[in-house]
């Protein structure tokens, strides 16, 4: 059974979980030391002070720092002319994450983060080209694989390697038909 225990001693009340968890949240009220107003003047607002401070540090904790972000854009260029028929794939050299960029309207790729934000964390990433799922077998996109180097295609032979900083990055691909 868990819950929380209030305890007061003298002019402190005291925050105890049970049984003692390892959650880094919870141990951090287990410690709280939360005086009851007891002086209209001065102690109620020591309380809403101290409060407003736990809350807020429990927040930081919960939340941490998430990663910092750089904006990947750029366009994919087949004999000098921008292809919206293949995607460019990204893996990160520290996490082993892949992320997979969109194509807009003027042929260029952004990448986002699964959350939706506009970006990937910075780092080293290896990087190749693939089909647009549901689009494999329509003819442009035959056309641009068969145009292009297989190794393009393949993460371990592709050779390209891109760094991102979260100033932004614009990694354009320049490719050649075989």
């Amino acid at each position: 059974m868990s819950g929380l225990a209030r305890v007061l001693h003298g002019n402190t009340f005291f925050l105890f979980t049970y049984p003692p968890t390892l959650n880094p949240t919870v141990q951090l009220f287990e410690y709280a030391r939360l005086p009851i107003p007891t002086n209209r003047d001065q102690t109620v607002k020591e309380f809403f002070h101290k409060r407003i401070f736990f809350g807020c540090l429990t927040i930081l904790i919960m939340t941490g720092c998430g990663p910092r972000l750089g904006n990947v854009t750029g366009k994919i260029f087949v004999d000098g002319k921008p292809s919206p028929f293949v995607r460019v794939n990204f893996r990160s050299e520290q996490t082993e994450d892949v992320y997979t960029s969109s194509i807009s309207a003027d042929y260029s790729y952004f990448v986002r983060m699964p959350s939706g934000d506009r970006g990937i964390p910075v780092g080293e990433y290896r990087v190749w080209l693939s089909v647009p799922l549901g689009q494999e077998g329509l003819p442009e996109t035959v056309a641009v694989q068969k145009a292009l180097p297989e190794a393009l295609f393949d993460e371990a032979k592709s050779g390209l390697v891109c760094l991102v900083q979260s100033s932004g990055t614009v990694f354009d691909i320049n490719a050649e038909s075989k």
